[in-house]
């Protein structure tokens, strides 16, 4: 059962989605962009998770893509954990 927070989200991109005529991948665009400038205005940071798992290094990325292209270029025939 979703929580009280993403049946309000969830209702609120509707709510845009229907009023903006725009499509549900361009609501979601412009939503992430808002909180993305709402976190930045307010001086939050955004928690890396996605680390290098090898020994020796400390590297960490937003991305999961950043990640992948880390392994390709760094740690050839390697591939990070999946994550839960």
């Amino acid at each position: 059962m979703p929580s009280k927070l993403e049946t309000a989200v969830t209702n609120a991109l509707n709510q845009a989605q229907t009023a903006s005529g725009k499509s549900k991948d361009d609501v979601m665009k412009m939503a992430n962009s808002i909180a993305g400038k709402y976190l930045k205005k307010n001086g939050i940071e955004t928690t890396t998770i996605h680390r290098c798992e090898v020994s020796g290094y400390s590297r960490s990325y937003e991305n999961r893509s950043s990640l992948l292209r880390h392994y390709k270029k760094d740690h050839p025939g390697q591939s990070p954990e999946d994550e839960a």
